[in-house]
């Protein structure tokens, strides 16, 4: 068996998942009426540099005209999502453009973490504060992020194992080498203790926390297969978001890591995103939108009310709180 591993040896011999995970399962991120999700954060900042023009510019990248006339620019966008209390990330490092519509049948690792997650919810779990607070809803997406450990893992078969490696918020914190195997134990094991299971004796390489190295994460929807929405206007907000970081935050270029994700819903409101700690989700967002986004989400702790969708995660948690590791600024009177 050859595994949902392919090692890219023109690439570094990068590892990277064939597929991503198909969330039409029932992990997905679905509209809600969940109050919760409407419910604006205590202080919004309502600036925006960009609200009043109507004229493209030589700056802005534009989507094309196609794109723009099958877009929803009328419906509401806050309460668009749907709560959760966890978010996995699967760290692929496949380039968006090469991902299935539907990947769940093509990737078995894929769908075996979302059953897995969809059976942690109501899991009792011990906080780093000693408090006993329930799991709720746990979604599953997957984004571009590389391996942290590119190498190819055998059994004793000789066949691929196969593995990846999971971003867990908001207790911000990245899980290594998750395989088929090992799936089950090791995320029920964090979920219920916040550590992870002893390796098994003899096992030739084992699931690890590693560090994350960034404070801020920005996963935007660049499923092109799934949405050609998306498609479009995800990679032209990647490359606005590195772009406006490196010219004009430069002192953020260590703490942001900006990510292409798989299909999170909303596809009508492209482009969207979602910003960690926080658990921000925005949707019409232009590339005139991203120095407003980075200046007062990611700097200043404060969501851009026009833009925004909800917020997935309870409102006022963030891996700062829970794990004390980093985390946006604290919200303040725009």
């Amino acid at each position: 068996m050859s595994g949902i591993f392919n090692t890219l040896k023109s690439v570094a011999s990068s590892v990277s998942l064939r597929s991503l995970v198909n969330l039409s399962r029932r992990g997905s991120l679905q509209p809600s009426d969940d109050n919760d999700a409407c419910t604006f954060p205590s202080s919004i900042d309502f600036t925006d540099a960009c609200a009043a023009c109507d004229n493209p510019c030589p700056e802005h990248a534009a989507y094309s005209a196609r794109t723009e006339s099958q877009l929803d620019k009328t419906s509401t966008l806050a309460g668009s999502i749907k709560p959760y209390t966890h978010h996995l990330i699967l760290c692929t490092g496949n380039a968006a453009f090469s991902w299935a519509s539907h990947i769940d049948a093509d990737s078995k690792l894929a769908a075996k973490i979302d059953d897995v997650a969809s059976s942690l919810k109501g899991t009792v779990r011990t906080a780093r504060s000693g408090a006993n607070t329930p799991v709720g809803r746990v979604v599953v997406t997957a984004c571009d992020r590389p391996r942290s450990n590119p190498a190819v893992h055998f059994d004793a078969h000789g066949d691929e194992v196969e593995a990846v490696d999971i971003l867990v918020f908001p207790d911000h914190v990245m899980i290594t080498d998750v395989t088929i195997e090992n799936a089950e134990q090791v995320l029920t094991h964090w979920f219920q203790h916040n550590t992870l299971p002893p390796a098994p004796t003899g096992a030739s390489f084992a699931p690890r926390l590693v560090p994350v190295e960034h404070k801020h994460h920005v996963l935007i929807c660049a499923h092109k297969k799934r949405d050609s929405r998306c498609g479009e206007s995800g990679p032209i907000l990647i490359r606005e978001f590195h772009r406006v970081i490196d010219r004009d935050f430069p002192d953020l270029h260590d703490q942001v890591a900006v990510y292409g994700t798989s299909h999170i819903g909303g596809h009508k409101f492209a482009g969207t995103l979602i910003m960690y700690p926080s658990g921000d989700w925005y949707g019409r967002v232009h590339t005139c939108d991203v120095t407003t986004l980075v200046k007062e989400q990611v700097r200043g702790g404060r969501t851009v009310k026009k833009l925004w969708r909800g917020r997935g995660l309870p409102l006022g948690k963030s891996g700062a709180e829970e794990g004390g590791k980093s985390g946006a600024a604290a919200p303040t009177n725009a």
